[in-house]
């Protein structure tokens, strides 16, 4: 219920194809919080995706500029 009411509350902020890039950075969380539980590093394959996708997050965010950002720092939180 929580995670459908950030997509809304996303949605309502900033635009649909933000919302949903944002929802699916829920395994790079998921990744986090397992590597100090099993004490193991992820999958070359993992870490390559999580590098891709934070890649990617950072050119829609960013328009890859460094200096602006394409969305209210509202709809980030």
């Amino acid at each position: 219920m929580g995670v459908q009411f950030a997509f809304v509350a996303a949605i309502n902020e900033s635009n649909a194809v933000l919302a949903t890039f944002l929802h699916f950075l829920a395994p790079i969380f998921i990744v986090a919080f397992v590597i100090p539980i099993l004490k193991k590093f992820p999958p070359k394959y993992q870490v390559i995706g999580i590098i891709g996708m934070l890649s990617g997050l950072f050119l829609l965010l960013t328009n890859a500029s460094f200096g602006s950002l394409l969305v209210s720092n509202k709809a980030l939180l």
